[in-house]
């Protein structure tokens, strides 16, 4: 019985030593296995160069402060504050939110005339449109973070009353249609989420899911979305003249930008192929991590959002780019990875690269990703984020432009960088930062029950050979 023993602990051994660590496989496919100390201190090379030269009520393109742009750096700006405890970052953080008055579109009266419409985005009532309202997830957690640290004695409710006013305002409407572009998914879902969790009322989680369903129905390319006919829709989407339903067998899993890139309404460069935004599907991908970090597991819709969320995440894996060094990266048309220019030979687009990588990490870190699978992914696209984007100096460069289209332009170069792909980068850094640590207590467990095994297993050999 004891040599049975011994043979079965030594196969056991073996297995384990054949299969031990993702590090070493990674090493031997000449990868760089990104560290926990350098990935913060690439996190905090960045914020702290981005708040040293920009001012938190310094404006971009003219836009308000509260608008997609700045919302996107500062979602990013509190994670690095969650990894790195630097108050310097909340501070930022809370001075932003008081020059923007704690609120998104300022109108405070006439809400019948408050609109979603974005011909009215910087002008005008447009205090229902989504660019506006993603502020509030990052007051919620201002709110929340001064609360915790109070013990719960805060007494000023500033910071979350117009986000309670104009989304409860909001959700009374009986219109589904509020979310008619993809990038409002990022603004939309964190923040009914964290509302739900704010005031206890499921009716942000039941709205939240109307919201999505209708984007999905509009522009969502896979199970779910884009109808086979017009007898499909369970919402008000409907399918603009020129574009085509969804077929089933071609689906791709991916967000079309809005209503007018519906294949074949927008080809690129004549090509007969559907065109996907990078960016937009970045946003999409890294709102639906977000939103399912926080949404409660026996919610009724959850696995409608998990299902999703999985069936980008393979065809995100699968556009993903790889230049000469085994660098991970994605161009700003994904399907047909382009364009690359003279001073961009690759096509790295690091805004994009940077929510996927995010997003990706964050599912391996849920346990809703196999870590097999797409591990080598995200560390890929973590050594494009830390050798080519980040610049010696502490910016970030190859960033979208967003004066530009979504897909198609050529000029993207090393010095173009903005507010948003910081964020952006800051939510990969602090995800990776998480990934890694968690690997390498994954490692620890591991080696420590294979130092067991053998000591069993030593045990064992010299029991069968004293025999």
């Amino acid at each position: 019985m004891k040599k049975v023993r011994a043979l079965i602990s030594i196969i056991i051994v073996m297995t384990m030593l054949s299969s031990y660590g993702f590090t070493a496989q990674a090493e031997d496919k000449g990868l760089v296995v990104p560290e926990y100390e350098n990935i913060v201190s690439a996190v905090n090379t960045v914020n702290e160069h981005y708040q040293t030269n920009t001012k938190y009520d310094e404006l971009e393109l003219a836009i308000p402060n509260c608008f997609l742009y700045r919302t996107v750096y500062q979602t990013g700006n509190i994670e690095a504050y969650y990894v790195t405890g630097n108050k310097a970052y909340l501070e930022y953080a809370e001075h932003w939110a008081e020059d923007c008055n704690w609120e998104g579109h300022p109108l405070k009266h006439y809400k019948d005339s408050w609109s979603w419409d974005y011909s009215q985005a910087l002008m005008g009532d447009a205090v229902l449109f989504s660019h506006f309202q993603g502020c509030f997830q990052v007051y919620i957690d201002l709110y929340n973070i001064e609360k915790e640290e109070s013990a719960g004695e805060i007494t000023d409710e500033k910071k979350i009353q117009r986000a309670i006013e104009v989304m409860s305002y909001q959700i009374e409407k009986e219109e589904d249609s509020f979310w008619w572009i993809a990038e409002s998914l990022y603004m939309g879902l964190p923040v009914m989420v964290k509302l739900y969790h704010l005031t206890g009322e499921e009716k942000y989680l039941d709205s939240m899911y109307k919201y999505f369903k209708y984007t999905k129905e509009l522009l969502y390319d896979g199970p779910g979305g884009i109808p086979e006919n017009e007898d499909g829709y369970t919402t008000s989407a409907r399918l603009q003249k020129g574009a085509n339903y969804s077929v089933s067998d071609n689906y791709k899993n991916l967000f079309y930008t809005d209503e007018s890139y519906v294949y074949p309404r927008r080809l690129y460069n004549g090509i007969d192929e559907k065109l996907f935004s990078a960016k937009d599907n970045g946003l999409v991908f890294a709102a639906l991590a977000k939103a399912l970090e926080e949404l409660p597991e026996d919610y009724q819709h959850y696995d409608e959002f998990l299902n999703t969320y999985t069936q980008m995440a393979k065809a995100i894996k699968q556009s993903m780019c790889t230049d000469e060094n085994g660098y991970g990266f994605w161009t700003q048309n994904m399907l047909l990875k382009e364009p690359v220019s003279a001073n961009n030979t690759n096509g790295y687009e690091t805004y994009s690269t940077s929510l996927f990588t995010y997003a990706l990490a964050w599912g391996i870190n849920a346990g809703i990703l196999d870590y097999d699978e797409y591990a080598q992914t995200v560390i890929r696209a973590w050594n494009y984020l830390e050798n080519i984007a980040l610049q010696p100096d502490g910016s970030i460069g190859y960033c979208f432009d967003i004066s530009r289209s979504s897909v198609g332009a050529t000029t993207i170069k090393v010095y173009h960088t903005n507010s948003y792909s910081v964020g952006a980068f800051l939510l990969a850094g602090c995800e990776m930062s998480r990934f890694v640590k968690q690997d390498t207590q994954s490692q620890e467990t591991k080696f420590n029950a294979l130092f067991k095994t053998i000591e069993k297993t030593i045990g064992l050999i010299k029991g069968l050979f004293c025999e």
